[in-house]
């Protein structure tokens, strides 16, 4: 399965923890840009590319591939005018996803008009997930578990193609769960279906695993991708 490329403008803290989030996932390319080369040094060990450089500047997008993102997320919130620009020159390029940091409800609705697809308010985003922890006790855990798991798209291939889900023994083996699966027929609109026991793996289904993060990457690892 190709890797989903992510770009990230802006290495401050928040995009930092970003990209270092990123490195754990399994399936992730990810590109770092930011003006500080301080900023860049620190991210260089836990992304596939980092580069010094104007993340508002036309030129540095072309010349660093933001086109061939399938994600981009601006980080430099508190820069409004060069999120603006950043957002509308990556919208231009063609990038499909894009995801912005927003200090305000006002500049939110601004980014979101010049093509973001996703706006992301901290301290609005934080200040609930925190109530909601306060509220109910079990959303923590559930918050907890989130975080330490992962979901993943694993196109199927390699040594596991013909075994049944009960041959294969994914749990027993790998610590992972196969919550679904589609055909390799099926169109991706598709919804999963429910994978039994006696699911037999064909190449190129997609099946939904579910696990924790170390555990999916060991397999993917394992699997050839």
């Amino acid at each position: 399965m190709k890797k989903k490329k992510v770009l990230v403008v802006g290495l401050g803290r928040f995009g930092s923890e970003i990209v270092a989030a990123l490195w754990k996932s399994a399936g992730i390319e990810t590109i770092a840009v930011d003006s500080s080369a301080e900023a860049v040094d620190e991210v260089k060990s836990v992304a596939d590319a980092a580069f010094v450089g104007d993340g508002t500047d036309p030129r540095v997008l072309r010349g660093i591939g933001a086109a061939e993102a399938d994600v981009a997320v601006v980080t430099f919130g508190e820069n409004f005018e060069g999120t603006v620009l950043c957002v509308a020159e990556l919208k231009r390029i063609g990038v499909s996803e894009i995801v912005a940091r927003a200090a305000t409800a006002s500049t939110a609705n601004v980014l979101l008009a010049v093509g973001a697809t996703r706006v992301v308010q901290l301290e609005r985003e934080m200040g609930r997930r925190v109530a909601l922890e306060l509220v109910t006790p079990i959303a923590a855990e559930l918050l907890e578990f989130a975080h330490a798991h992962q979901l993943y798209p694993w196109l199927a291939a390699g040594p596991l193609v013909g075994s049944t889900l009960a041959e294969a023994e994914l749990r027993k083996r790998h610590g992972i769960t196969v919550l679904g699966h589609r055909t390799a027929a099926a169109a991706a609109s598709t919804r999963f279906e429910v994978a039994g026991p006696n699911y037999r793996i064909a190449k190129g289904d997609v099946l939904m695993l579910v696990g924790e993060t170390s555990a999916i990457q060991r397999f993917v690892t394992q699997m050839g991708e």
